[in-house]
């Protein structure tokens, strides 16, 4: 019986790893969430659900050699303003455990890199949201703003909903 018990046990806390035990809300629930606040940006192009492929991916969060794919997310959410003058995202990403959460964090700050590099040698690019971008791994759940005004706002409720 006690064998029974900690096998029980046991396979509780491996499922509740990365299940969301801190979590709230899903990804788009959290974007809802900042939607209804009145943060805004223009020119919004929202990747959410089954929209990313891994050229995609590449593209806005690798590099030459790596970069990461759609294997590696169960959920996620992201807002990107393409307006290349005025660089501006918010994100939130389910990912399928902690290590990978914890990568995908080095990708969005990798990409923020990039973006902070470029705003450096390109003055016209406005750098505040740059300037103030979070980003935060918080289990298996990855969560990132970046965002020229409210950001504070934003990142309270990315915060809250990834139970960082």
């Amino acid at each position: 019986m006690k064998k029974l018990f900690v096998i029980l046990l046991s396979a509780l806390l491996l499922l509740s790893s990365c299940t969301g035990a801190k979590q709230t809300q899903t990804p788009a629930e959290i974007m809802a969430v900042i939607q209804g606040s009145g943060i805004e940006f223009a020119d919004v192009y929202d990747y959410n659900g089954e929209t990313f492929d891994d050229d995609i991916l590449s593209g806005l969060y690798g590099d030459l050699f790596e970069h990461p794919t759609t294997a590696d997310f169960t959920d996620y959410y992201v807002s990107v303003d393409e307006t290349p003058l005025k660089p501006q995202e918010i994100g939130v990403f389910v990912c399928k455990d902690e290590q990978t959460a914890a990568k995908m964090a080095e990708f969005i700050s990798s990409r923020i890199e990039r973006l902070a590099e470029n705003a450096r040698n390109y003055q016209s690019v406005d750098a505040t949201g740059i300037n103030s971008a979070w980003v935060k791994a918080s289990g298996c759940y990855v969560g990132y703003v970046m965002l020229c005004s409210d950001s504070e706002n934003a990142i309270n409720i990315v915060k809250e909903g990834i139970g960082a």
